[in-house]
């Protein structure tokens, strides 16, 4: 099901990647993001800049995350279970871990 494939991205990949605290970590999400785009699309945002934020490339979030439509996220990003992201927020190349706030305006990559 959708749900659990939700599931197995979100802790089974990018939350252990993102715990290495290694450039690779960033690296191997930004890999399976792509490889994504061919096997699983539906898992990926696809940015229409008008009712959501504006998504650049490939980008994982999470259903629960809050994502300020004034946000700027991609390529490479993924977000996990009930982030939130503020107002005009840039996120290039990262993971957000779950439950994290990234401010408004912050840029992150």
């Amino acid at each position: 099901s959708l749900t659990a494939n939700y599931v197995r991205l979100d802790q089974d990949i990018l939350s252990p990647l993102a715990g290495k605290k290694q450039l690779m970590s960033i690296k191997c999400s930004a890999l399976y993001l792509s490889q994504f785009r061919h096997t699983a699309p539906h898992l990926l945002e696809n940015g229409d800049g008008i009712k959501k934020a504006f998504i650049i490339g490939d980008v994982y979030i999470h259903p629960s995350a809050k994502v300020h439509s004034s946000a700027k996220i991609g390529p490479g990003v993924s977000i996990s279970a009930n982030a939130r992201i503020g107002a005009g927020a840039r996120l290039i190349n990262c993971i957000v871990l779950d439950d994290v706030e990234i401010k408004a305006s912050l840029h992150v990559n």
